[in-house]
């Protein structure tokens, strides 16, 4: 004779299905969490090998106006402090790793070169990939000072010290931006960097991110300084982040 299933039988399905999912979600944040803790830990090694650089040889890696005199197959900067420039297709922005990597300061060998095909600039090639982020990159660029209208990009980012900073996205889908500026995180995954390194708000501190415009979407609850959150409702890539001062 048949039986069907018992409400005993059923709960107990449901409770080791419940377990299973559980354990999936929680291995797949584990994973973010180490993830993201490597990424961090690249940040922090960028910053000391820039450091090592400036004190070995007296200038700003990818800004060195006489590179070529202590280093093989790369070029100089202009040597006015500033890594890069307006629009973000200065050359500078790319020297900076190849400089990093040809005095043994990192890992990697990065070119100035756009790869084929396509000719778009990339993670990898120009410039370090991240432990996080869809297909992200670590990108350097000039902003300036914000706060006294000194900065580039506008409205588009929030008043801050931005000086060389480091930027954490993907590469922009075009031929000429030298620094990854397109999002690569969720508004979920960017506040947890920010609130790891920083204080969790997207335009105050050492970490925020894209004000509006293209770069940031629907990564932010409001382009108003005061009033903007990371919006952690959005399961999207729509963020990208800067991390200010850096160098």
């Amino acid at each position: 004779m048949k039986h069907g299933i018992t409400l005993i039988e059923l709960s107990m399905v449901l409770v080791i299905v419940a377990l299973l999912v559980g354990g999936v979600v929680m291995g797949r944040d584990m994973i973010w969490a180490a993830n993201m803790r490597s990424a961090l830990a690249q940040i922090d090694e960028y910053k000391t090998a820039s450091h090592a650089f400036k004190i070995k040889y007296g200038c700003l890696p990818g800004d060195c106006v006489r590179a070529t005199t202590f280093l093989t197959g790369t070029a100089n900067g202009d040597g006015n402090h500033r890594i890069g420039g307006p629009l973000f297709t200065s050359v500078e922005s790319h020297l900076f790793w190849q400089h990093l990597a040809l005095a043994g300061l990192m890992s990697g060998n990065y070119s100035t070169s756009a790869p084929a095909p396509g000719n778009q600039y990339v993670a990898g090639v120009n410039f370090p990939h991240s432990k996080i982020g869809d297909r992200g990159g670590f990108g350097v660029a000039y902003f300036g000072d914000y706060n006294h209208g000194t900065a580039i990009g506008g409205g588009w980012v929030f008043p801050a010290q931005y000086d060389n900073a480091l930027m954490l996205g993907r590469a922009w889908s075009d031929t000429t931006s030298r620094v990854p500026l397109h999002p690569t995180l969720t508004g979920s995954e960017a506040l947890q960097v920010d609130t790891k390194v920083d204080d969790g708000r997207p335009a105050y501190g050492k970490v925020v991110s894209w004000r509006s415009g293209n770069y940031s979407g629907t990564c932010l609850t409001s382009s108003v300084a005061t009033s903007a959150f990371y919006n952690t409702l959005n399961s999207t890539v729509r963020c990208s982040l800067f991390f200010t001062n850096a160098f």
